[in-house]
């Protein structure tokens, strides 16, 4: 039987957000806990505090809510939470199975759109110890439920909208040009940077719902 205990992993900006998932998760009997200390681009170091804070709850649900390094950071304290063995990302392998999910479940909310962390089974955090960006890849790692509310993206800054927008094009020029292809590039792929260019001038002067489709 479920605990039903969320941990709720987010930043000072995106802790906003949660107000709109926290009673959701009470009207579901979920008891919650939310650690807003998310730092840009992932420092390892903040990594693993998130994952001794997500030790002490014990979660069987994880949400992760804000952009790609607070669902990043989340992925990777979920590892270290599921497996106590593992206490550096550089040593997860792709080949090797990780038996998540004995303990918890993920749930992403990306509040930016862009780099698709919601659906993907990459996460990319920083030693800053020696300055490297340690880059992880298992398909363990694609979250259980991902949520994608237009909504959230309404705070975000032209600029950064333009950014994320950029993101997504990045993303799908590479889905298309990659070897080995999930899909079909000509439903997949290709559509999304149709979407990109019609879509593009409206996000630079004021955030639009359209980027955070496309994203995945």
């Amino acid at each position: 039987m479920p605990r039903k205990r969320a941990f709720i992993v987010t930043d000072e900006f995106s802790q906003r957000f949660t107000r709109k998932i926290t009673p959701v998760l009470e009207g579901s009997g979920f008891k919650h806990e939310t650690w807003a200390k998310c730092l840009p681009e992932a420092p390892l170091e903040n990594v693993k505090e998130c994952a001794e804070a997500m030790k002490r709850f014990e979660p069987d649900l994880i949400v992760s809510v804000g952009g790609g390094s607070v669902m990043d950071s989340a992925k990777v304290a979920w590892i270290m939470y599921e497996r106590a063995d593992i206490t550096e990302p550089w040593t997860v392998s792709p080949l090797d199975k990780l038996d998540l999910r004995k303990k918890a479940m993920m749930v992403a909310v990306p509040t930016t759109s862009g780099t698709g962390s919601e659906c993907t089974p990459a996460a990319v955090v920083h030693d800053t110890s020696i300055h490297r960006k340690i880059p992880l890849a298992h398909d363990e790692l694609v979250p259980d439920i991902a949520i994608l509310s237009p909504e959230f993206t309404f705070a975000m800054p032209p600029r950064l909208t333009v950014g994320t927008g950029l993101d997504v094009l990045a993303h799908a020029m590479d889905a298309v040009t990659t070897p080995r292809p999930m899909n079909s590039p000509t439903r997949s792929h290709f559509r999304p940077s149709r979407w990109f260019f019609g879509g593009f001038p409206r996000p630079t002067r004021t955030a639009t719902t359209e980027r955070h489709g496309t994203g995945c």
